[in-house]
């Protein structure tokens, strides 16, 4: 996007013009490739190693326009389905539905949105983490001089890069709790605390003081008051408090991301939450459908033989009568038998 200095420009269009040369790059490499005769396994490579890790430095920082993102998304559905200027293919579903996880049925494509927000998470909890860096001091003295990071808001008259990590800090929210230590540090009723993935807070209807922390509930001696914790909350938070295991010389309170078994965040982990899968791939739903495909994927056969066994079974195969559904008027029938309708799986009667 060209811009007239002097004149009155939106900010919505100087992100654009900012943004504008991400664009000319991904588009560059995308055309770059165009010509030569990649298979679809090929695409599939390009997509993911090569031209969806342009924006990556950009992401990490800013919140990327829907009109860019929208428009990246449009320029690898075009690349992927073998569309060209002068030739349009059809596009055989939605390209979020390409981005679905394979263990669900998708391609495991990234969707930018998602990749961007968990980048900007990532910011965020290095933030949390280092509050004596550079950056968290130069934030703090602007945005949130009283109370914590966590704390800060959004604000009209904030920087684009500020608005950006709070963007991302709304998928941080998601996922962070506190690891209990000596529990002084942690609200019972406020702060987010049980181990499960779900809101993390308490749910029982409060019996205590409103603002009574966690060390009341803890021994002198250093274990769980189980009498207490069994009268005041309900059995099964009751339990799952009482499966939280207590150090011995109780440390201080530490927060951590949920969704790792080493507690600290990562973009993958963020990328999922995100997407709304609170597992990854790996240890994902067990429904038959999901199994099937982990199964499937996971086949010793080469790559472009799995993506064309992958369209026939959504049917995304371009014969007669799907071509036909697409509005294409054509003859349905196979040219093979000169029987019946040509479809990509046809049931035969055996007698």
């Amino acid at each position: 996007m060209k811009i007239t200095w002097g004149c009155h420009v939106s900010p919505e269009e100087i992100k654009e013009s900012c943004f504008l040369i991400l664009l000319t790059e991904y588009g560059g490499k995308l055309k770059g490739w165009g010509e030569k005769l990649l298979s679809t396994g090929g695409k599939e490579i390009l997509i993911k190693a090569v031209v969806q890790a342009v924006p990556s430095y950009a992401m990490s920082i800013f919140r990327l326009p829907k009109c860019l993102i929208g428009e990246i998304h449009r320029l690898s559905a075009r690349f992927w389905w073998g569309s060209k200027d002068n030739q349009k293919k059809i596009h055989w579903c939605t390209w979020k539905r390409l981005c679905k996880p394979k263990f669900d049925g998708g391609l495991g494509f990234r969707d930018i949105e998602l990749a961007n927000r968990a980048n900007l998470a990532k910011q965020c909890w290095r933030i949390l983490m280092n509050p004596n860096s550079l950056a968290a001091k130069v934030l703090k003295g602007c945005y949130f001089r009283e109370g914590s990071f966590m704390d800060a808001k959004c604000t009209g008259s904030g920087s684009f890069v500020w608005n950006s990590l709070m963007w991302g800090k709304g998928l941080l929210e998601r996922g962070i709790r506190w690891r209990v230590g000596n529990g002084k540090s942690i609200k019972i009723y406020h702060d987010k605390w049980i181990p499960r993935p779900s809101t993390f807070k308490v749910f029982s209807p409060p019996k205590l003081n409103i603002e009574a922390t966690v060390d009341q509930l803890i021994e002198p001696s250093g274990g769980w008051n189980v009498k207490l914790i069994r009268d005041n909350f309900h059995p099964e938070e009751a339990k799952d408090i009482l499966s939280i295991p207590i150090s011995s010389n109780l440390r201080e309170d530490t927060v951590l991301w949920h969704f790792e078994g080493n507690g600290l965040f990562s973009v993958k982990s963020g990328y999922w939450l995100g997407n709304n899968c609170e597992t990854m791939p790996s240890n994902s739903s067990s429904s038959s459908s999901n199994s099937w495909w982990q199964f499937f994927w996971k086949l010793k056969i080469p790559l472009e033989v799995r993506i064309l066994v992958w369209k026939a079974c959504h049917d995304w195969i371009p014969t007669k009568v799907n071509i036909a559904r697409r509005g294409i008027r054509t003859s349905n029938i196979c040219d093979g038998c000169k029987i019946g309708n040509e479809t990509t799986l046809k049931k035969l009667k055996i007698s």
